[in-house]
């Protein structure tokens, strides 16, 4: 009986050290680490067209995306329990405040929350560009919104010249915007 449990244990053992190894090399592996800001941007080779979308905003006015061609846009998809959208927000403003005269337009997709508490948390936010309501989640669905926030560079002629997922810095903001504005 004392040499079962000793080779149950010694599974047990075997078993522990083999999953701590796995997890080492997963965690180890550069598609999982977190040093590289690059991951989190998706590369687009080719710059590819915008799909058009209409949304309502927080006012009940349709905007259409095509209507802004010529324009330099980021959507900047949402939601109002995201920590790390909050926290970008202010920097988001800033950029917003600081190239609308260029042109500048963000567009704050929020992904499937009610119009009065996305109101709420827009004022309280001091939020100032437009705010979309995706309240069924299709426009997020069509552009693969796979975690949020996540945000789309799109240029004067429509073109997503890139993208963003994860919470944008000032410095990431700034590279993104030059590439468009």
């Amino acid at each position: 009986m004392k040499n079962f449990k000793f080779q149950i244990s010694n599974f047990k053992l075997y078993y522990i050290l083999i999953l701590l190894f796995l997890i080492a090399i997963s965690c180890s592996s550069p598609e999982s680490t977190d040093n590289s800001k690059e991951e989190k941007t998706a590369k687009v080779s080719e710059p590819k067209p915008a799909q058009d979308f209409t949304l309502k905003d927080l006012n009940g006015n349709e905007v259409k995306l095509s209507s802004l061609k010529g324009k330099p846009v980021i959507i900047n998809f949402w939601a109002t329990w995201c920590y790390p959208c909050r926290e970008e927000i202010p920097d988001l403003q800033k950029s917003y405040d600081e190239n609308k005269d260029k042109g500048l337009v963000i567009l704050g997709v929020n992904i499937k929350e009610n119009v009065s508490k996305v109101s709420k948390f827009s004022k309280d936010y001091k939020m100032t560009y437009p705010i979309l309501l995706d309240i069924e989640g299709t426009i997020s669905d069509a552009y693969r919104v796979f975690g949020i926030p996540m945000s789309f560079f799109i240029d004067r002629d429509g073109l997503i010249k890139d993208s963003f997922i994860g919470m944008l810095t000032k410095e990431d903001l700034s590279k993104k915007l030059a590439a468009i504005l």
